[in-house]
């Protein structure tokens, strides 16, 4: 980084874990789907103004209770973020949208695993839930 130069936004640190962390914190602009098991929401970064689309699974583990639980965070373009707008906007069109550069956090806590967070690149990871 150039003296002078400011630094990027919290919201896309390198370090996958403090980025989310920020994003859990952001603004929500639209709820699509709030269900206990499955969310999708637009939220806006309470420091720059970006705006993301926030998803959350978790797939029930009825005999031992380790749930299965995935958070994806997926930063969206303008484009992106309008059609979002629109009344009968479409979010699974827009997570599925195959820009290969669109940037994504995944945060994954599988069952009888353990988590995992990282920058990925394309259309948003989809995860089985109830």
């Amino acid at each position: 980084m150039n003296a002078g130069q400011a630094s990027p936004c919290p919201c896309r640190a390198d370090d996958a874990e403090a980025a989310h962390s920020f994003w859990t914190r952001g603004e929500v602009l639209r709820q699509f789907v709030d269900e206990s098991h499955f969310s999708v929401r637009v939220v806006r970064c309470r420091s720059c103004g970006r705006r993301a689309l926030r998803l959350f699974f978790e797939l029930m583990d009825m005999s031992g209770g380790d749930d299965s639980q995935a958070w994806i965070t997926g930063l969206l373009t303008d484009r992106q973020s309008a059609a979002l707008e629109a009344p009968d906007a479409d979010w699974l069109a827009v997570a599925t949208d195959a820009d290969p550069d669109r940037r994504f956090i995944a945060r994954v806590f599988p069952r009888g695993g353990n988590l995992m967070i990282a920058w990925g690149t394309g259309p948003l990871p989809m995860f089985p839930h109830d």
